[in-house]
């Protein structure tokens, strides 16, 4: 009889020796034991198997982390078919350089692949939403990487806090030349995103005004003035897009300085502002530049209320008539009512302040030509609103003829 011939009879009479020892659970134990030790010889075969590569990768994850208050987060999720993670690297280490953005590498991917990709694509963004909400960040990166032959192209999908699915694109390899080099296209595209976060989240201030927001302006004015900062000299933050984040960071400082009282904040504004106007030209963007002159007046009359002098109101009157060149009635009817509202505050609280009546006149006659817009538009709260501050500047202006 041969020694091949005699295992399995072994194996048998163990089995069953293990089993009149200690039962079925012995057994079972046992079994475990040795499937351990076998797994344990052979892991590189094992995991290779169907099912324990998930199971592996579920456990080795690295916890979602949490978000940097004061800097807009990015999550960069590791690439489909990108077998030895060079790909995730490089776009990881290349995002450490853009010092606006905190970035987050995650050891496992969003899958991609599927027999139906627009099934594969939305729970793919669901899963990365999840991401969002648990860590409080504001966009992660996942995809795929496609080879084709030598070369490799990355599908990039982008999964934004503040809105629904972005379309997938698809950016060339990144390069190894002197230094590591992402596409233009994907910085293009990375400004994009930030700069509608930024947005997305100055609309949501706007629309809570009358309510209290300082708390939650503060870690959003950190954000924006990093992402600023960091965008200085980059080719794919020009004067427009620069000057237009710049404005949302000076309406931000300017709420925050009026709901906490704080003067520092719209002292910051104002420099904010006459900043953007530089890069926001009248020649250029007409109307962002009114807009701009308009917040400034809005910002220094706020500041002027606070001090005891007449500098700050007149500089607010200054910036408002400056405003009105480019908001005209025939243009923005609405929004040149707005500043002629804004101008008859400005000139009936300067009013207040001096001798005379020509302000307290000028304002009143800013409040009448503002209200004739207002009725026009049928703008009920504006129409009530500039009727009760026409009447004040009214009889202070009796007052003072009397």
């Amino acid at each position: 009889m041969t020694e091949a011939s005699k295992m399995p009879d072994l194996e048998v009479w163990f089995k069953q020796w293990v089993y009149d020892l200690l039962g079925i659970p012995g057994l079972v134990a046992v079994s475990l034991v040795l499937a351990a030790w076998y797994a344990y010889r052979n892991w590189n075969k094992v995991s290779k198997w169907p099912g324990v590569a998930h199971v592996v990768t579920y456990f080795n994850r690295w916890p979602i982390p949490r978000a940097d208050p004061d800097r807009f987060c990015v999550i960069v999720a590791q690439l489909e078919n990108d077998a030895k993670g060079e790909h995730h690297r490089l776009i990881v280490e290349a995002l450490k350089e853009f010092k606006g953005v905190k970035t987050f590498p995650l050891n496992w991917a969003i899958p991609v692949e599927d027999r139906d990709p627009e099934v594969a694509e939305k729970r793919g963004h669901d899963t990365a939403r999840g991401y969002l909400k648990e860590s409080g960040a504001s966009v992660v990166i996942w995809g795929t990487v496609l080879h084709m032959g030598s070369d490799s192209i990355l599908k990039l999908y982008w999964t934004v806090s503040y809105e629904a699915e972005r379309e997938p694109q698809r950016h060339d390899s990144p390069r190894v030349e002197t230094q590591f080099q992402l596409p233009e296209l994907f910085w293009s595209e990375l400004s994009d995103i930030l700069r509608l976060l930024v947005e997305s989240s100055a609309a949501e201030f706007e629309t809570a005004q009358g309510h209290y927001v300082a708390d939650r302006l503060h870690p959003f004015i950190s954000r924006v003035r990093a992402l600023l900062n960091a965008s200085e000299g980059r080719p794919e933050w020009d004067d427009g897009a620069r000057g237009r984040t710049r404005v949302v960071l000076a309406n931000g400082l300017a709420l925050f300085g009026e709901q906490s009282g704080k003067t520092e904040p719209l002292i910051e504004a104002v420099a904010a502002y006459r900043q953007a106007l530089e890069e926001l030209t009248r020649e250029r963007v007409p109307l962002d530049w009114a807009m701009t002159q308009n917040n400034l007046g809005a910002a220094l009359r706020s500041l002027g209320e606070r001090e005891s002098g007449t500098s700050r109101l007149e500089e607010a009157v200054a910036a408002f008539r400056e405003a009105l060149k480019e908001r005209t009635r025939e243009r923005v009817p609405l929004a040149w009512g707005k500043t002629q509202t804004n101008l008859g505050g400005t000139l009936s609280r300067l009013g207040e302040r001096e001798s005379g009546t020509e302000s307290l006149q000028q304002a009143v006659a800013a409040y009448k030509s503002a209200l004739e817009v207002f009725e026009s538009a049928q703008a009920g709260y504006y129409i009530e609103m500039t009727k009760a501050n026409l009447a004040r500047a009214e009889n202070l202006l009796q007052e003072r003829q009397k």
